[in-house]
């Protein structure tokens, strides 16, 4: 099993925008699929699956937390001290600790290096002492950032085809206040939809 490729599919995008028979549009449909995916996944956190091959400074702490969550799967954690290279072993709670092991928790990303006994152990200190591999994303995309999704990609078409001027009807005071953690803007509606807290300092 692996996680999703796409939050949603072309077929539902056309649909979602009555394009049902209509394939014309597809090339650029799929480009504002494309375009949806970093803003919709920079507030609910990752959803596609997308492998990382990331390096940590644990500096002897005994967790480090992966940079993107949630977590689908974790391919390996390997520590280095000095020269040699460690691979640790995934166990399913602390009693069952080894000498070389870690127990992970895939929501928070958070890996906490163990030892036998059910005692912990500090990651070896040094620049990228800790490489981890592992696949963010869900199992599934749910609903609710599955219509989220559609209607961004259907805000952002409008625009397009009214020369950036909001859809007639459309609650165009209310879409253009909230922003994403990394600035991008987005309408409040797919906000509710995604059944997340406005940022803090949106009115």
């Amino acid at each position: 099993m692996a996680p999703p490729t796409a939050l949603v599919t072309l077929a539902e995008t056309r649909a979602h925008l009555n394009f049902t028979a209509d394939t014309s549009h597809d090339a650029e449909l799929q480009g504002f699929i494309d375009a949806a995916t970093p803003v919709i996944e920079d507030v609910v956190g990752a959803v596609t699956g997308t492998t990382y091959t990331e390096t940590y400074d644990s500096n002897g702490l005994e967790f480090i937390m992966l940079r993107h969550t949630p977590v689908f799967s974790i391919t390996s954690v390997t520590e280095y001290w000095a020269n040699t290279a460690h691979p640790l072993s995934l166990v399913a709670s602390p009693d069952l600790g080894v000498a070389y092991s870690y127990t992970a928790d895939l929501r928070s990303g958070r890996i906490v290096r163990r030892d036998s006994a059910a005692g912990v152990r500090g990651f070896p200190s040094g620049t990228g002492a800790v490489q981890v591999i592992y696949v963010a994303g869900l199992a599934a995309v749910t609903a609710n950032v599955r219509l989220a999704a559609l209607e961004f990609i259907r805000h952002n078409y409008q625009l397009t085809q009214q020369g950036g001027r909001p859809a007639i009807g459309s609650n165009s005071a209310a879409e253009d206040g909230p922003f994403t953690p990394s600035g991008f803007a987005i309408p409040t509606r797919v906000l509710e939809l995604l059944g997340t807290p406005r940022p803090s300092g949106i009115a």
